[in-house]
């Protein structure tokens, strides 16, 4: 008998139906995992990754957005790599307008918020919801935010009781987190982003929290949290050294809180965006190759370890950091190996410094780069090098091993007015 147009219909929504995934949050206070249709599902994940097919290889499992906009999108892409989302709502700042005791745009941001859930919450790609990102800084109705998260997040388990949801905060101490478990008890777990402290998140969040965790950020330092030159320039670690921080993170605050506290992280970021610096955060270089930071995330995710093994440098030594002409010169060397012998060949590049070392949340513009500075040395390790005129710089040295991987070291300059 021939299917009439509602039967296939109905098959249709059936067969969408079953392939749905079902994410759930088991055990008790200190003693928790995330099930994924049933087996556990430890988050190995990333965010901003433009190369699916690149990181599901490298082992990752778990993409995280900051926004809904092209969410269906993102889990259409993620499904055909066989990675899941971590879909974020963006949710105003105070310090951009928004106001957490303004019943009429809270009203609208949830129905926004439920119109996203009721479309995507089928989606086999889908793992978790997450409300906002840092929106507690600033933030001078710390209680009405948080009542706003605990209604959305009760408002989309009632459309989605299958997928947890959570809400990110910026970093965690016992103040935030006793307000949090009092107002939000409609939360699932708490995404913690965490940088300069991310080693003791773990230990610091058994004793204050309430709910597992999901390390939602995790890299190196901030730029506002390191040595600076005496004009103000902060000193980048370089790609080598940075690598042993990312890798301390996972060590303390990731894998020993699994099936305890923590479910997971997303390294920050697999790509590149110019915050304090246009490298100072990127596990990739614009072209695709990649660092030791993108390399030791895929270490400690254990799947598959990466047959090449990126190039290691040291930092730069620069005979001074200040010069008062276009005619004084300023030497600077370095060196580098490649563990599996290769031969390495060396770029220079010379930026003006970004001047902007807080938290740039979308990121900045990329930096004007200098030609024709190198006068001695291109190609090497060694260069002298001219600055062009008064002003703040950053002296790159890049070192590739022509099968995608690849490292740098900087150092600021400044030509003095």
């Amino acid at each position: 008998m021939k299917a009439t147009p509602a039967v296939l219909f109905a098959t249709c929504l059936a067969a969408v139906a079953a392939s749905a995934s079902v994410v759930r949050i088991e055990g008790s206070k200190g003693s928790w995992r995330m099930t994924r249709n049933g087996e556990e599902y430890f988050i190995r994940g990333a965010g901003g990754v433009r190369d699916l097919e690149k990181f599901a290889a490298a082992g990752g499992n778990s993409v995280r957005t900051w926004g809904a906009d092209d969410a269906a999108k993102e889990l259409d892409r993620a499904e055909k790599c066989g990675v899941t989302v971590m879909v974020g709502f963006w949710l105003g700042h105070a310090e951009h307008g928004f106001d957490y005791t303004n019943t009429k745009a809270l009203d609208s941001t949830l129905k926004s918020i439920l119109r996203t859930v009721a479309e995507l919450k089928d989606h086999d790609a889908l793992l978790c919801w997450a409300l906002g990102n840092e929106m507690e800084l600033n933030n001078p109705h710390q209680e009405e935010l948080w009542r706003f998260i605990d209604r959305a997040a009760a408002e989309v388990k009632k459309i989605d009781p299958n997928h947890p949801v959570c809400t990110v905060v910026a970093e965690v101490w016992p103040e935030k987190a006793a307000m949090i478990t009092r107002l939000c008890p409609n939360l699932d777990f708490l995404g913690i982003n965490s940088y300069g402290g991310a080693h003791s998140i773990g230990e610091r969040w058994a004793k204050m929290g309430a709910i597992p965790y999901v390390l939602t950020e995790y890299g190196l330092f901030g730029a506002n949290e390191t040595g600076r030159t005496g004009f103000g320039a902060p000193f980048e670690p370089t790609s080598t050294d940075k690598a042993d921080w990312i890798g301390k993170i996972y060590d303390t605050s990731i894998a020993p809180l699994r099936g305890k506290w923590c479910l997971g992280g997303y390294a920050f970021i697999w790509g590149t965006k110019v915050e304090g610096t246009p490298t100072w955060h990127g596990l990739l270089l614009p072209n695709g190759d990649m660092l030791a930071g993108a390399q030791i995330v895929q270490d400690k995710w254990g799947v598959a370890k990466s047959a090449n093994r990126v190039p290691e440098i040291k930092p730069l030594n620069a005979d001074r950091l200040e010069v008062a002409s276009t005619n004084d010169l300023v030497t600077v060397e370095t060196s580098a190996t490649d563990p599996d012998g290769d031969p390495l060949v060396w770029r220079w590049a010379l930026i003006d410094e970004n001047g902007y070392y807080g938290d740039t949340g979308l990121g900045g513009a990329a930096p004007k780069g200098h030609k024709g500075v190198v006068v001695e040395g291109r190609g090497t390790p060694k260069v002298k090098v001219s600055l062009p005129k008064p002003g703040i710089y950053r002296l790159y040295a890049y070192v590739f091993d022509g099968k995608g991987g690849a490292a740098f070291a900087n150092v600021p300059l400044q030509y003095n007015k």
